[in-house]
């Protein structure tokens, strides 16, 4: 018999005799992804710990872990936990169990876990999934090659180096790692000067992360473009929450100089909420 000890503090503990071989088990909830993710980590014979593996399960934001209940048997690890359901307006009490095999694995050694792939809509048989000569795990955007940009994306580009240079930290609600960019299809880019995994994603995309997980990500999209002659005109909007977001409105001039020949003027925001 397995004996079970579970602790509610910052994280569950959970230990179990395997032979005579004590095993400890521990969660922690992070924002890395985005979303209210459990993870978990584990120790066998109590000397060294295991890196936090992702389970992919997004709570409820407003959940603890003291929501949960943990139990491990016949080599399953079963967490009930509160599901984020609704774009994560409302929560659903689910029960999900798995193998540590399941979680580490890592099907195209590329550094990323098969369920971090599936967050971050990589493939997780491909270790180069946008086909660029950089693995998934080490390339900033996993889904967009690098391509010659029009005369828009470059201005969107541009505007974007210089919002995540001064307002990064803006971006990192609850510690995220993760941003999204919402463009149409055929104006998806790579997009520079940045240390957050980015995923360029379509609305309907964008949508269909938010029913599995949750808000929380910043998910940045361009609007009231404008161009005149060497000048142009963009409105960089970052939202959270349906009533959580900001805009700036990046005024710039044709520069040959800068990196992608559009340089900065003047930074105001445009709304915030």
């Amino acid at each position: 018999m397995r004996r079970l000890k579970v602790i509610l503090a910052i994280a569950i503990s959970i230990s179990a005799l395997s032979g005579k071989e004590e095993e400890t088990y521990a969660l922690e909830t992070s924002f890395k992804y985005g979303a209210n993710d459990i993870y978990l980590f584990y120790s066998r014979g109590g000397k060294t710990w295991s890196k936090p593996l992702f389970t992919g399960l997004a709570m409820f934001q407003e959940s603890g872990l003291e929501s949960c209940i943990v139990s491990v048997s016949g080599g399953k690890i079963e967490i009930t936990y509160d599901k984020a359901v609704d774009f994560g307006r409302s929560l659903q009490r689910e029960k999900v169990s798995f193998t540590l095999s399941a979680l580490e694995r890592d099907t195209d050694h590329d550094g990323l876990t098969d369920i971090e792939e599936v967050r971050l809509r990589t493939d997780p048989a491909r270790a180069d999934t946008d086909g660029d000569g950089v693995k998934d795990s080490e390339d900033m955007n996993p889904l967009v090659a690098k391509k010659e940009l029009t005369d828009v994306q470059k201005i969107r580009q541009a505007a974007f180096r210089r919002i995540m240079k001064e307002h990064a930290e803006d971006m990192r609600m609850f510690g995220a790692s993760l941003v999204i960019v919402q463009t149409s299809a055929s104006e998806k880019q790579e997009f520079q000067g940045h240390d957050f995994f980015v995923l360029n994603l379509t609305e309907e995309e964008v949508n269909d992360f938010k029913s599995q997980f949750g808000d929380g990500v910043c998910v940045i999209s361009f609007a009231n473009e404008s161009r005149y002659g060497d000048y142009a005109e963009v409105e960089v909007q970052c939202v959270w929450l349906p009533l959580a977001g900001i805009a700036w409105k990046v005024t710039l001039k044709k520069n040959s100089s800068e990196p992608e020949g559009w340089e900065v003027t003047d930074i105001t925001v445009a709304w915030w909420a």
